[in-house]
């Protein structure tokens, strides 16, 4: 799997003879025309989903091993710290899927964990977040953060203030 972020390559898993799967990780500088070897994955794959958001790849499912269904893993690689960390599984395990980001969200489609898969799934990697409990007619004060189509994301904003209007559900 290949990504870029910060006008550098990331080459990342893959596979050779006998089903091996690999957990490398290198990065290629395009400045300086050099490879460097990177922190490599804690779980060795191929043929895995991936995708940029936010400046950090995700790399979701994929082959780990001779024969399907393959694996639900999730990790996401953070370039500037040189780390990688385990996320939440992907809800269904698979291999050879497709994958895109999109409004910063990994779309993971297709497959096979043995049979074809028709199965599309869509992964937040969290900068959101998700209220419940509001109540109507009351002032909420919270910060913000933004993340344009491209997945970069802005500074948080000074504290905002909003009132609710919409009447509680039923």
């Amino acid at each position: 799997a290949a990504e870029l972020v910060g006008g550098k390559a990331y080459v990342f898993g893959g596979g050779g003879a006998s089903n091996s799967v690999f957990a490398f990780n290198r990065e290629f500088d395009f400045a300086t025309n050099a490879w460097v070897t990177k922190s490599t994955m804690p779980t060795a794959r191929s043929i895995m989903a991936h995708g940029t958001i936010g400046g950090k790849i995700y790399a979701v499912a994929g082959k780990n091993g001779p024969s399907p269904p393959g694996t639900a893993v999730s990790e996401e690689y953070d370039p500037a710290a040189d780390t990688w960390t385990v996320r939440a599984p992907a809800p269904t395990v698979r291999e050879w899927m497709a994958s895109a980001v999109v409004a910063g969200r990994l779309y993971v489609i297709g497959g096979s964990d043995g049979s074809p898969l028709a199965t599309n799934e869509e992964y937040d990697p969290g900068v959101a977040q998700r209220f419940a409990g509001f109540q109507p007619n009351t002032q909420y004060s919270f910060k913000a953060k933004a993340r344009n189509i491209a997945g970069v994301e802005t500074g948080e904003t000074s504290v905002v203030s909003t009132y609710t209007l919409a009447a509680a559900p039923a």
